[in-house]
């Protein structure tokens, strides 16, 4: 069976590099980027400000505990 993903979801995704990258792809609708850490997750929003592309709209950053998301709900 072939699925294609749709969404990528990065758990301690830190400065959320790869989220953006990813979002690069035309596959990917979403690309959402989990980080514990505070400060990490901080410095991936001023950099996805930063980057104001075009694929800036498909990525979303969470400061959460992962055992405390729902994962359905972000599919």
């Amino acid at each position: 069976m072939n699925k294609s993903i749709q969404t990528f979801i990065d758990v301690g995704s830190g400065y959320g590099k790869l989220n953006i990258f990813m979002a690069s792809y035309d596959k990917i609708k979403k690309s959402i980027g989990i980080e514990l850490v505070q400060e990490r997750y901080e410095h991936a929003l001023g950099l996805l400000k930063q980057m104001d592309s075009q694929y800036s709209h498909k990525v979303e950053f969470k400061n959460d505990n992962i055992l405390d998301i729902d994962l359905d709900s972000l599919i």
